[in-house]
């Protein structure tokens, strides 16, 4: 859609954006039509959308206290729906 990217906050796994890619290393990723991502490609995708708007608004029943933000990068403390 064009979105920066909106992580999953998963304190016991990562905390930023940093934290993540290093847990990502040793994973398989696959985008969201299913098809697998190479590590690499997958941090310049996230990386390039960064400063794309903000897909926030699209889970519109739940209150900023529900984002955190670490390092300019986009974290939801819920599920997603």
């Amino acid at each position: 859609m064009g979105w920066k990217f909106l992580f999953k906050w998963n304190p016991e796994y990562y905390r930023s954006w940093d934290e993540l890619r290093g847990w990502l290393l040793d994973k398989t990723i696959f985008d969201e039509y299913g098809e697998e991502v190479s590590y690499g490609e997958f941090v310049h995708r996230v990386e390039s959308k960064q400063f794309a708007p903000s897909n926030k608004w699209h889970y519109g029943e739940y209150s900023d206290a529900d984002y955190k933000i670490v390092d300019e990068y986009e974290f939801f403390d819920k599920e997603f729906s």
